[in-house]
């Protein structure tokens, strides 16, 4: 269903591109074959080459470069697994830097004197050094929901550049644009509630990666009046967060989260005054963002507009959950007596006898009466 719904907004993106194409005189036939096997025989890596060429060479100009572009992303999405791995070494390999033209340009600028030509030949440099695979890359970034397809897009790379040197200098290049394309400026904080297009909260329910949420009325119970749900969104994937938050608003620290994600503390009104904000639960929504960092932004910005919304709160706190710590500590619990006080020695003391204190630490931290 996924692969539909991506193909899909590129069938919109052909459909307007096909009116300009007639008005240009230029026909379909003219800027890209798109009959490719989807695991890309060596006839179609042959031809792919050649398309992406032409794209880069903007033959029949920019309406037509466009189309190109959008050909050859559509290509990318009907392609296998296998098929999309081949296209992007294809990328990473044929559509590189060519090292001769920079040591021609580094020559130059070896060359002259005068501070004119200088500059003239570190900007011819500058050019060089960019691949022409970037150079695509842009091209996508600039047709109908480009960009979404270009953070799916390294959402691939990172799978694959583990173990390949030439797909993850690709992968970085990709970073480095969408870094750039993502600048905290650009994004837009929006609040989730329960109005919300189902959609979208299908979404949420899909993204979430802290915290299953189980069906509608466990996120009805989420985005109840005392629960803020905060997401960041690009204004070129409005309909896609970026990454979001789940906030609780309480009165005094929350210890059991539990009791949060139940609903039992929910409340029908917000008309209560609120202390404390919990923070208990971040995911980040688009795995081809990965290493873009926008959690300390969105906490931030979260945190203000909670402030604004409500004079009373005091205390902002999070609430997360470390996997595997309790089985990781009841294997080096005698260890971990060795940072407590004596006071805290004879208290756990008191749980069981002295064999047993190891264990009876671990019944001490998770004990909230003895805090």
């Amino acid at each position: 269903m996924d692969s539909i719904i991506k193909i899909g907004f590129w069938e919109k993106a052909f459909k307007s591109l096909r009116l300009a194409l007639a008005k240009v005189g230029l026909a379909e036939d003219e800027w890209g074959y798109s009959g490719f096997h989807e695991d890309l025989t060596k006839g179609d890596t042959k031809e792919l080459v050649k398309q992406i060429q032409n794209c880069l060479e903007m033959r029949g100009g920019e309406v037509s470069a466009r189309a190109r572009a959008t050909n050859l992303g559509h290509i990318y999405l009907t392609l296998s697994s296998l098929g999309r791995k081949t296209f992007l070494k294809i990328l990473a390999t044929e559509f590189r830097v060519d090292s001769d033209v920079i040591q021609e340009k580094l020559d130059g600028l070896t060359k002259v004197n005068d501070s004119v030509s200088r500059e003239m030949w570190e900007s011819s440099l500058r050019e060089a050094l960019i691949p022409p695979r970037v150079k695509l890359l842009r091209q996508f970034n600039e047709l109908p929901d480009g960009v979404k397809f270009l953070v799916d897009m390294r959402g691939d790379l990172l799978d694959w550049s583990r173990d390949d040197v030439e797909l993850g200098f690709l992968e970085q290049d990709l970073k480095s644009l969408l870094f750039s394309w993502f600048d905290i400026g650009f994004l837009e904080l929006e609040q989730i509630t329960w109005s919300a297009p189902a959609s979208l909260l299908e979404k949420l329910i899909d993204y979430e990666a802290v915290h299953e949420i189980k069906g509608w009325s466990d996120i009805k119970s989420r985005l109840a009046p005392n629960r803020r749900c905060f997401a960041f969104f690009h204004p070129k994937m409005p309909d896609e967060p970026l990454i979001f938050v789940w906030v609780a608003l309480v009165n005094g620290m929350a210890t059991n989260i539990q009791q949060l994600l139940s609903g039992s503390s929910s409340r029908e009104s917000s008309d209560e005054v609120y202390d404390t904000a919990i923070f208990y639960s971040i995911s980040n929504a688009q795995k081809g963002l990965t290493g873009i960092n926008f959690g300390n932004f969105l906490i931030k910005r979260v945190v203000d507009k909670l402030t604004h919304e409500f004079s009373g709160l005091k205390n902002f706190s999070t609430l997360s959950p470390m996997p595997g710590f309790l089985d990781w500590l009841r294997g080096r619990d005698k260890d971990m007596l060795q940072l407590l006080e004596s006071t805290q020695i004879e208290t756990i003391k008191t749980l069981g006898s002295d064999e047993d204190i190891g264990k009876n630490f671990v019944s001490y931290l998770t004990n909230e009466n003895l805090f």
